[in-house]
């Protein structure tokens, strides 16, 4: 695990470099003014960075940790002796991972840096959450949302559907543009795409309307728009079956 140590005290800060490391840490860093401290934070990119309120008999440790948080992806923790409440809740207002008050226990460390990783992930994969394409669908398209952008689909318009990872559904149109939504390819043929869409294999399936042909030999469906999808062994019947093929 890599920490940042930003601490203007020398004792303290070779006193902090010796706890973080005794925890199994890796002080990949440390600062003792706020001058050049982001750059140096962001070249070494750790996952924490524990910092002092009190830098150079003033609180700029606090605009620090906005910059940090505002610039990086690692988790703060303040590392402070102040006590008085203005200064405590101009810190809480930064939103840190963690506030420590000297002199630091390492159990207390230990469990405060675990605490930060946990809540750091946790706010990660939120945001990934919130970035990851949703579907609106109605009875002749669908919307899919990706970032901040809501692309209408029309149903006519997929020419076939594909699975490239597992959970994801990619939706190619007849124009080859790829719309990806977090689903299964199951669910997406009998619940969202209409009757004219079918399966053809594990990872594949098929708007019937731009079929052109089936190569029996290769087992592969051939498209009207030059693009071709295979067909499984264990989903044959259902595409002859579907598309009124006797055998």
């Amino acid at each position: 695990m890599r920490i940042f140590i930003v601490e203007d005290n020398t004792s303290h800060l070779k006193l902090m470099q010796a706890k973080v490391t005794s925890l199994g840490y890796q002080v990949v860093g440390t600062s003792q003014t706020i001058h050049g401290t982001l750059p140096a934070i962001q070249k070494t990119q750790p996952a924490v960075v524990l910092v002092d309120i009190n830098i150079q008999g003033e609180n700029d440790g606090i605009q620090l940790a906005k910059s940090i948080k505002e610039n990086t992806d690692a988790a703060v923790l303040f590392v402070t002796s102040q006590s008085e409440s203005k200064v405590i809740s101009e810190a809480v207002a930064v939103e840190p991972d963690g506030y420590l008050v000297k002199p630091v226990e390492p159990a207390d460390l230990k469990a405060n840096i675990e605490l930060a990783l946990f809540k750091n992930a946790q706010k990660a994969q939120n945001i990934k959450s919130s970035n990851e394409p949703e579907i609106k669908f109605g009875e002749e398209f669908l919307t899919v949302r990706t970032g901040e952008k809501l692309q209408v689909l029309q149903f006519k318009d997929i020419k076939f559907i594909k699975v490239d990872t597992k959970n994801y559904v990619t939706l190619m149109d007849v124009n080859n543009r790829p719309f990806v939504i977090r689903d299964s390819l199951k669910h997406v043929i009998n619940a969202i795409l209409p009757d004219s869409f079918i399966r053809t294999h594990h990872s594949y399936g098929v708007n019937i309307d731009y079929i052109l042909f089936i190569d029996e030999r290769d087992q592969i469906v051939h498209l009207k728009t030059d693009d071709t999808v295979p067909i499984g062994k264990s989903f044959k019947k259902d595409v002859y079956e579907k598309m009124n093929i006797k055998s």
